[in-house]
């Protein structure tokens, strides 16, 4: 399979739609990885090592009956501000990470983001409700 590059000043590149990996979920506000293809996205599963490259912009819960149906994304790129789900409290200006296997953001060094390692991006709002979309200025 020959891969095309995306050209990330393109707008419609940074809205792609992705093969959803069968019977998950997703979340909006929720981090994304690739899945097993170039096409394909799926849930955080080892924040520690995984490669984050989006977040979903809608919910689709995993007993969908439209095993065909594409989840619409927005692609991680440096400097954009894009709303991510927080996990546990963030702090405003402080750095988040990817929390545990959720998707979800907490602070660097937070109880909850242990295993974390992938710092994503800056805090521009602080929150401590589990759920909360925050704006996160990407790294």
């Amino acid at each position: 399979m020959a891969f095309d590059p995306i050209v990330y000043d393109n707008p419609q590149a940074l809205y792609p739609s992705f093969k959803r990996t069968a019977a998950e979920s997703y979340v909006k506000g929720q981090l994304l990885k690739f899945g097993a293809d170039n096409d394909t996205v799926t849930n955080v599963t080892t924040a520690a090592d995984d490669h984050l490259v989006a977040v979903s912009l809608e919910d689709i819960p995993s007993t969908e009956p439209d095993t065909t149906r594409r989840i619409q994304v927005r692609m991680l790129s440096a400097g954009s501000v894009i709303p991510l789900k927080v996990g546990a409290a963030v702090t405003l200006g402080t750095k988040v990470v990817c929390q545990g296997t959720t998707g979800r953001i907490a602070d660097v060094g937070a109880a909850a983001a242990a295993d974390a390692r992938t710092i994503v991006g800056v805090a521009l709002q602080a929150s401590a409700v589990a759920g909360d979309l925050v704006p996160v200025l990407i790294k």
